[in-house]
């Protein structure tokens, strides 16, 4: 998949870029964090929070991969 093809779905983006920012809101905001009774992730929280969220592209990429290797004519 090319570079521009992650990008061409601007509804996708705009869902996505929603998402993360209702959730900030949703942690940051002292109003809404008292009421959700959240806190702010640490810094080793956000690095589980983001192997986590890149988990899905990098399974997702290595099973395309595989895919494309067992349907390719062997020489």
């Amino acid at each position: 998949m090319g570079g521009r093809e992650w990008f061409a779905n601007r509804y996708v983006l705009g869902a996505v870029a929603l998402t993360i920012a209702l959730q900030a809101v949703a942690v940051y905001a002292p109003g809404l964090r008292t009421v959700l009774k959240t806190v702010p992730p640490k810094r080793a929280d956000w690095l589980v929070i983001g192997a986590c969220a890149l988990m899905p592209l990098v399974v997702g990429q290595v099973v395309r991969r595989l895919r494309a290797t067992a349907s390719a004519p062997s020489a």
